[in-house]
């Protein structure tokens, strides 16, 4: 590709762009946004605005 550096990727782990890339740990959204929810049902009470917003940012 002209104008575009490519990363030697022999193990398969990291994009064109040198990111790493992990295709088994792929989530969805809605898998995301459980997984927040049981963190705020489990976590301190401090961490539930945080966690809100990351629940807002993901929905």
């Amino acid at each position: 590709m002209e104008g575009q550096e490519v990363f030697d990727d022999e193990d398969g782990d990291e994009d064109n762009t040198g990111h790493a890339v992990n295709d088994e740990d792929d989530e969805s959204i809605e898998d995301l946004s459980h997984e927040l929810v049981q963190l705020t049902e489990k976590s301190e009470p401090a961490f539930h605005p945080l966690i809100r917003a990351l629940y807002h940012a993901v929905g």
